[in-house]
């Protein structure tokens, strides 16, 4: 990816991307849930969403708000998500700690393809899932309110 897509894109996910660990149900897991990293950003515009969808390749979700407008979705999960993190990492500002969290999970944390996680692993996952949504939840102090 070129320096200045990745940087257009950090820019528009330092203001409208979420980046996250998504927690779900599983009875294949010896722990009942699996976690798997997620890299998301919505817009009602469609132009920019589109931009990031060719260039990285992604499905756009379409979707009806209740305010009857349009919201356009990008989802990158697992490894799709850790190389997008990869490729914008360098120009993000605002969501650099959050992608930095993502980063540490997946090299340390994260089974990977194939293996399950283990019961000890459980505490070690909710950990850095609670760290990602204590940053999203608290303003920074140097940052003003709109």
């Amino acid at each position: 990816m070129k320096a200045v897509i990745a940087a257009y894109i950090a820019g528009i996910m330092d203001g409208e991307g979420c980046f996250l660990i998504e927690r779900f149900a599983t009875k294949r897991s010896p722990i009942g849930v699996q976690y798997r990293s997620s890299v998301q950003v919505t817009m009602c515009d469609r132009d920019p969403i589109k931009f990031i969808s060719d260039a990285t390749d992604r499905h756009i979700q379409v979707k009806k708000l209740p305010s009857g407008r349009t919201a356009y979705t990008l989802v990158w999960r697992n490894s799709f998500a850790v190389s997008l993190i990869k490729a914008i990492r360098p120009y993000l500002i605002g969501k650099a700690e959050q992608a930095d969290i993502l980063l540490d999970y997946e090299a340390t944390i994260a089974p990977g393809r194939g293996r399950t996680y283990r019961p000890e692993d459980k505490d070690r996952c909710e950990a850095a899932r609670e760290k990602l949504f204590t940053i999203r939840r608290v303003p920074q102090a140097d940052t003003p309110r709109c």
